[in-house]
């Protein structure tokens, strides 16, 4: 189908280099205008995130014709040159390091109470969802809501119910730390905060600990069977509801002490009949089998799932160059 419009997608990348090439002219070859790589492959998430590797976004920038960005280890501005002066890209893209400092790319790195209460101003202006507000500023108080004394406001912050009880926390934060922002003395107590570059209340990127200390480093990278271990584990019992722990945590922050009306306890669950597997059935399923299980079969058998939209089958009919791994595009 002809059209007038530029697509732009992003993907990330796979162990394979080659794998990788194949993959960014496939979707160079479908029309892609613009491609975005984001230099981890897609197991390189949460605590076994590590650092983006530029080589391989190197070799697809060398391997397409079409404009690339990179994606990924942009914590400062100076850091934008260096990755264009590796991989030889057109550009940069920087998600979580503009959403711990949202002036990476001016080149400062104001104080966070500074930058929240602009924040703040503009979803006056003009609105949005309180999660999504929130999300921002604990991103931008990390460093400081890590710290013991201000365990009231990081309470504070996540139990708000509105952007007013959200400018006072910036209010008190300011209140807090801008003598010390002034050239007042101050000595930090806690060991998250002593190898910090800046002092905590100016912006500035967080940086996870490598992958090679985390426990489960050295482990199986099974991760549908660590995620369907995980789903096990959340079930808490409520009455005679059975509820994830995700979702009391956020009846909790709300204030509810019962499930909302529209969870009827009338209403008929079937188990996945996937042995070993106690998770509920997806009522449309035609194999009556939880998402998880039936992702895992639909990928192994190279079938399709209508109830539960996966489409593995058609995606092969579209005309690959080969099976692939289907990620974030």
């Amino acid at each position: 189908m002809e059209t007038n419009r530029k697509y732009c997608c992003k993907i990330r990348v796979f162990e394979d280099v080659e794998k990788t090439v194949r993959y960014a002219k496939m979707i160079e070859a479908a029309g892609c205008w613009m491609l975005t790589v984001h230099g981890r492959t897609i197991a390189q998430k949460g605590v076994m995130t590590g650092l983006a590797n530029w080589n391989i976004i190197k070799i697809v920038r060398e391997s397409v014709s079409i404009p690339v960005l990179a994606n990924g280890n942009i914590q400062y501005l100076s850091d934008v040159q260096k990755c264009i002066d590796a991989t030889g890209v057109n550009g940069v893209m920087s998600a979580e390091g503009s959403l711990h400092n949202p002036a990476l790319f001016a080149g400062i790195q104001p104080n966070v109470w500074q930058v929240a209460l602009e924040y703040i101003h503009l979803v006056k202006q003009f609105p949005c969802p309180m999660s999504y507000s929130r999300g921002h500023l604990f991103k931008i108080f990390h460093h400081v809501l890590v710290m013991e004394d201000n365990y009231d406001l990081r309470e504070a912050l996540g139990k708000g119910k509105s952007i007013e009880c959200f400018e006072d926390v910036c209010n008190q934060l300011k209140e807090r730390y801008e003598p010390y922002f002034h050239a007042k003395e101050w000595s930090p107590k806690n060991p998250l905060i002593l190898n910090l570059p800046f002092p905590p209340w100016i912006c500035q990127p967080y940086e996870r600990p490598p992958p090679s200390v985390h426990p489960n480093y050295n482990k199986s990278r099974n991760f549908e069977q660590e995620n369907q271990t995980k789903i096990y584990n959340t079930d808490v019992v409520v009455g005679e509801n059975t509820i994830s722990k995700k979702r009391l945590k956020r009846m909790n922050r709300k204030g509810l002490t019962c499930l909302p009306t529209r969870i009827r306890d009338d209403r008929k669950l079937e188990v996945c009949l996937q042995p070993d597997c106690s998770n509920i059935a997806g009522a449309k399923c035609d194999r009556k089998l939880c998402r998880i299980c039936c992702s895992t079969k639909c990928k192994t058998e190279i079938v399709d799932c209508v109830g539960h939209r996966i489409h593995m089958q058609s995606q092969k009919d579209i005309g690959s160059p080969e099976k692939m791994e289907i990620v974030d595009v």
